[in-house]
């Protein structure tokens, strides 16, 4: 149930209809729900149709769950399994192809064809991650499944960098049998480790 809030020049809060983030003279207060100015017309039809009541308790916002999300980062590897995969195919083939010979192996060829294929990959999914959730609010397949990523406190979209950042968390979550993935189907705000470390929460648009 909202609670009044604090107001200060720069205040936020969630509308409780689409549950976008604005500032809090732009909302429409209706008991204990706040609306923003493009929900309100419906929200204000539905109370005089006596569907809605004034003050009911809705959540302003819904977490994206542990299965949606996990099949966001499928769909998502997916994509960028279509760039990376023929990069490393014409990678191996340039530096040679893969015919080692098992009674004496290039280690130095080998080592380097993992490092190119991945920093390759690194870096693609370094700019992946800074555009799509910086300038669309999430990747593409977690705007497919109509899910968001958004700065805890105030709702917006993550800068780049933050973006970034967030990105090599994912890397922390999967040290120890990806338990950092897994303790978002536990946490009532369904964040996972890299949501708690970069104040980052996953939400239906």
């Amino acid at each position: 149930m909202a609670t009044t809030p604090v107001e200060t020049p720069n205040s936020r809060m969630f509308c409780g209809e689409c549950g976008g983030s604005y500032p809090i003279p732009d909302l429409a207060r209706f008991g204990s729900h706040f609306v923003c100015v493009n929900c309100k017309p419906a929200y204000v039809q539905r109370l005089r149709e006596g569907v809605q009541p004034v003050g009911a308790a809705m959540s302003a916002v819904r977490y994206g769950g542990f299965w949606m999300r996990a099949l966001a980062l499928f769909i998502d590897g997916l994509i960028m399994g279509v760039v990376t995969v023929p990069v490393a195919v014409l990678v191996v083939l340039g530096m040679g192809g893969m015919h080692f010979d098992p009674q004496n192996p290039d280690i130095g060829k080998i080592l380097g064809l993992e490092a190119v294929i991945g920093v390759f990959g690194l870096a693609v999914g370094l700019c992946y991650q800074a555009y799509f959730v910086s300038k669309k609010g999430g990747t593409p397949g977690k705007l497919v499944l109509g899910l968001r990523i958004i700065n805890a406190a105030d709702g917006s979209n993550l800068t780049p960098g933050k973006a970034i950042g967030r990105y090599f968390c994912y890397f922390i979550d999967s040290i120890v049998l990806y338990i950092g993935y897994i303790i978002a189907a536990f946490d009532s705000e369904k964040r996972a480790l890299h949501d708690h470390i970069c104040g980052t929460r996953v939400i239906y648009k």
